[in-house]
């Protein structure tokens, strides 16, 4: 069969750590996949536009951003129509973190209408019943290549390891009044990300001060660095006060440390797979200072020589499981059956 080429809506993140650079060590024989430009976007060459988080096509750092980027994604729209370019829809969010506009859903509901199928990463994903929709688990990050070769290292007791985008919905004040509840000189926290806005510069850096045992990373940081963060760390802590999929979660499973993350239907359901030692819920609305010592104390009594074990996430599955949807939208080839493997 002719090579498939899926131009992807997300852009390289320098790392591996990234959604794109997951994709790309887990890419079928017989599929190209690219990077977003909006050059390539309006007059490059593509069979399928493959759409991940599509607020980000009508959202800028400034207005004046936010305006081309309206106008670029209105002719986005003329040329999908106009090439009858189908669209795949990897489904996230059931919601944009930090909502979206009347205008944003009017521009985006025409992208919408030219999504031919959609890929949820999960189970209780809400989807559109009409639309054929797979289910394609994250894929994990045990093969990736840049953590292949990291030497074990122990881990330091009770150290906290928040990592990640320091955004507002993911709960740091949470997580900054449940440590200062702790006894500091026990437990350590190390925070390692960039963040959001300089409002989150100021209150974490207010935070450390006089904190001996606070180290602050604000900054993005090479996957040599993180991975060494995650696997020395006893607990790694999502605070998060919504969780629906985290890539965050899963990196910190692959390279085998235990997490912290808030109770919902899909935590629950990784907690199932890879077994509640490795994944600690706490169930309240915010995460508190005695969940926080339940996870360290949990910890302390898993086996880190051996890895939670995953299903259905490798890479080689789900390459071929994005193949078929592809071959599917071009009209090659039917998607599977109806079972645990799709969603219909």
């Amino acid at each position: 069969m002719t090579e498939l080429t899926v131009l992807h809506a997300l852009s390289r993140s320098g790392g591996t750590t990234g959604f794109y650079e997951l994709l790309e060590e887990s890419t079928a024989p017989g599929v190209r996949i690219h990077p977003f430009s909006w050059r390539h976007a309006l007059i490059g060459s593509y069979d399928i536009l493959h759409v991940h988080w599509p607020e980000n096509f009508v959202r800028g750092s400034t207005r004046g951003r936010t305006l081309l980027k309206f106008v670029a994604t209105t002719l986005l729209l003329f040329r999908l129509e106009l090439f009858r370019t189908p669209v795949v829809r990897t489904v996230h969010n059931v919601r944009p973190h930090e909502g979206a506009t009347r205008l944003e859903r009017v521009i985006l509901s025409g992208l919408d209408r030219r999504t031919r199928a959609a890929v949820v990463l999960n189970p209780v994903t809400p989807v559109p019943p009409d639309r054929p929709t797979s289910l394609i688990p994250h894929g994990h990050y045990c093969d990736v290549r840049s953590f292949q070769c990291l030497e074990p290292r122990p881990k330091t007791p009770n150290s906290l390891l928040y990592f990640g985008q320091i955004r507002l919905y993911k709960g740091l004040d949470d997580l900054m009044t449940a440590y200062g509840e702790l006894d500091s000189a026990s437990v350590s926290l190390q925070i390692v990300g960039e963040p959001q806005n300089a409002d989150l510069v100021a209150r974490l850096t207010s935070f450390a001060e006089g904190r001996r045992r606070v180290r602050l990373c604000l900054r993005h940081v090479a996957d040599i660095t993180l991975s060494r963060a995650i696997t020395e760390s006893s607990v790694v802590v999502l605070p998060y006060r919504q969780m629906h999929n985290s890539g965050a979660l899963i990196l910190a499973l692959s390279l085998g440390a235990v997490v912290l993350a808030p109770q919902t239907p899909t935590t629950l359901l990784v907690q199932e797979e890879v077994g509640a030692e490795w994944v600690q819920l706490f169930s309240g609305e915010h995460i508190t200072a005695a969940d926080l010592v339940d996870a360290l104390e949990a910890a302390a009594t898993v086996d880190v020589a051996r890895r939670p074990r995953f299903r259905d996430r490798d890479p080689s599955v789900v390459a071929e499981r994005h193949l078929q949807v592809y071959r599917s939208v071009l009209g090659t080839q039917d998607l599977p059956a109806v079972g645990k493997d799709c969603i219909t």
